[in-house]
């Protein structure tokens, strides 16, 4: 259905039993790497914990999601409009089209546009024309400076040119831009959709990494935060790059674990690097501050190789390299190949996901409040979306650096995780909004729970400690 006819609408008794020496060989291989666990966590199946988390999550999004009511934002006429490369990839299978190389296609990568997209054939709904990508155009073509001057004015006007007729004059006589519902609700159910299932993983992750408390904690605040409350309200990219992106460091970790404890298999080595890659391809290919998650991954594989260096062991190091580049090549691969916009021009389609991004910005400062210039309003903004206080924001890395010298691999991973993410964000982000911040959002939750779950630890130590010699006397008595 075209977008013209709708517009203008509204985680021992089994290790008990294992041999003692071999299991002390066991214990000494991985020291201090074995994943913490709670010892109270276990007491409940892991039946139980999901159970725990399909009620809170229901609870969460009761609270927060509102598909429906939600107003519209502009950005999501440009990425409901972008779900046209849905359909001209996988409808009209028309993978040649001039329109790969419109703007909004060298600009931004595509997954969230066939996602969205996706969302919209579920329900018999296509955009099948890039009439709302030039609808979104056309509403800042009277702002000085929006459309910029020479070729960058000519990318935006030929978009525009794509536009019917009869959308244009439509589009000339509304007074007020609109979606039908039956275009904007599916692409943000999905939206919901992909944030319900990050929460999952972030529950998971933590179960192993964590605790069952501190994995059930993090997912529901997770669900909770104000950038993931918008990111699943509206139909634009950051939900989906949400879900990728915490995959891909989710499968980060598992490898990284996996070569620390022992040297993996043959075939779990090429397993984990076809799909670490995949995944960081299409966490990438749906918004590039994914970025963030290829840098932890490439951190993760030197931290690997450095500690099989000290121990030289080279067999180790040799298998990591390898495993290392099939990683990236694999990503790489991925990431071209579901591109139209790449396959037909490699190094330029690769190297626009960067340079127009750098342009749009430049354009954007031009006109729009609130640009971020130094380093001190950067990392200002970052620690009041984040954690919405300078000082909790504070006590955060505080925790993060003690993290990265004394704690197991799982908060070890979590603080480096959350350090990286921090730094690559605190530097690039231009302005104060909240979708800038998505690559700190689950590392701050689950930092945030370690943290909460420590505290909670350290206090109830402290009150037994009080009420043990009390105890004492009133026994000897």
């Amino acid at each position: 259905m075209s977008p013209a006819s709708r517009f203008g609408r509204n985680n021992s008794l089994a290790l008990s039993r294992e041999n003692p020496i071999a299991l002390a060989r066991r214990r000494s291989t991985l020291g201090d790497l074995s994943v913490p666990e709670n010892p109270n966590s276990r007491r409940l199946s892991i039946g139980v914990w999901l159970a725990l988390w399909a009620v809170c999550t229901v609870l969460s999004l009761g609270i927060r999601a509102r598909p429906r009511t939600t107003p519209l934002e502009d950005d999501e006429i440009y990425w409901i409009g972008s779900s046209y490369y849905y359909d001209l990839a996988f409808v009209r299978h028309d993978w040649r089209s001039p329109d790969w190389q419109l703007l909004p296609a060298r600009e931004n990568p595509p997954v969230a546009k066939y996602l969205i997209g996706l969302g919209l054939a579920t329900t018999g709904q296509h955009v099948a024309s890039p009439d709302l990508l030039g609808c979104f155009y056309s509403m800042f073509a009277s702002v000085p400076g929006a459309w910029g001057t020479g070729t960058d004015y000519a990318k935006r006007a030929a978009v525009v040119a794509r536009m019917t007729p009869e959308f244009r004059d439509k589009l000339r006589n509304a007074r007020q831009i609109n979606l039908a519902p039956e275009l904007l609700t599916p692409p943000r159910m999905a939206m919901i959709g992909c944030a319900v299932l990050a929460s999952l993983l972030v529950f998971l992750f933590g179960q192993r990494a964590l605790s069952g408390p501190a994995g059930l904690l993090a997912s529901q605040a997770l669900l909770l935060h104000p950038v993931v409350v918008e990111a699943y309200n509206h139909a634009l990219s950051d939900a989906v790059t949400l879900i990728f992106s915490t995959a891909a460091a989710v499968v980060t970790f598992h490898w990284t674990a996996r070569f620390m404890a022992s040297s993996p298999t043959r075939f779990a080595r090429v397993a984990l690097a076809v799909l670490g890659g995949a995944l960081l391809a299409l966490a990438c290919g749906s918004k590039m501050n994914s970025l963030v998650i290829v840098a932890l991954a490439g951190l993760s594989l030197a931290f690997v190789a450095l500690r099989a260096w000290r121990q030289s062991d080279h067999g180790r190091i040799a298998q990591v390299l390898f495993f290392g580049g099939g990683l990236f090549a694999t990503a790489l691969a991925v990431f071209i190949a579901i591109n139209p916009t790449i396959l037909h021009d490699v190094a330029g389609g690769l190297a626009a996901t960067v340079t127009e991004h750098r342009q749009t910005e430049t354009l954007q400062v031009q006109f729009m409040q609130g640009h971020l210039e130094t380093l001190a309003q950067k990392f200002s903004a970052v620690a009041t979306m984040t954690a919405f206080s300078q000082i909790a924001f504070g006590v955060l890395a505080i925790y993060a650096a003690w993290c990265l010298a004394s704690a197991r691999l799982g908060v070890r991973f979590v603080a480096g995780w959350w350090l990286l993410a921090w730094v690559c964000v605190g530097v690039w982000i231009p302005f104060s909004r909240l979708r800038y911040v998505m690559p700190l959002i689950v590392p701050t939750v689950l930092l945030g729970a370690a943290l909460l779950e420590t505290a909670v630890m350290i206090a109830a130590s402290r009150i037994r400690k009080t009420h043990l010699p009390a105890k004492s006397a009133i026994g000897a008595s």
